[in-house]
């Protein structure tokens, strides 16, 4: 995978070529196949995947049904990584291939940490405002 690959989704708008390098470095590009799952409903939410073409069903377990509650079919669309910033964060539904094509996954800890780095005054001002203390 290439910087000027992910340049073109609006989601990395603003990062520069060092940090979309970065981001392709700490990451990885996997293949999104029909009927596959990437990952699962009320998993620990380890990875961020961000859909680079193809298109990836949201699945929700209702009762004893599966429902489709979204799909990832324009590229830049994301989903995951909550364990970035909370330890706790799960999957809220779980991703299931339905047009081949590829994601990149990043994992949570390499998004957190390049978040923190490049977003700094944000992550404090945050921080500031979401985390009381005594």
């Amino acid at each position: 995978m290439r910087a000027d690959e992910l340049r073109s989704l609006s989601l990395f708008e603003g990062l520069n070529d060092y940090q979309l390098a970065e981001l392709i470095e700490g990451g990885a590009e996997l293949r999104v196949e029909p009927g596959v799952e990437l990952f699962r409903e009320g998993e620990h939410a380890d990875f961020w995947w961000v859909l680079l073409d193809g298109a990836i069903d949201l699945v929700r377990r209702i009762d004893r049904e599966d429902t489709v509650v979204a799909r990832m079919d324009v590229p830049g669309r994301w989903a995951g990584g909550f364990r970035a910033w909370d330890e706790q964060g799960v999957y809220l539904a779980t991703g299931r291939g339905v047009i081949a094509g590829r994601v990149l996954r990043v994992p949570a800890g390499v998004l957190r940490e390049r978040s923190n780095e490049w977003f700094r005054l944000l992550h404090t001002s945050s921080r500031g405002f979401t985390t009381p203390r005594a």
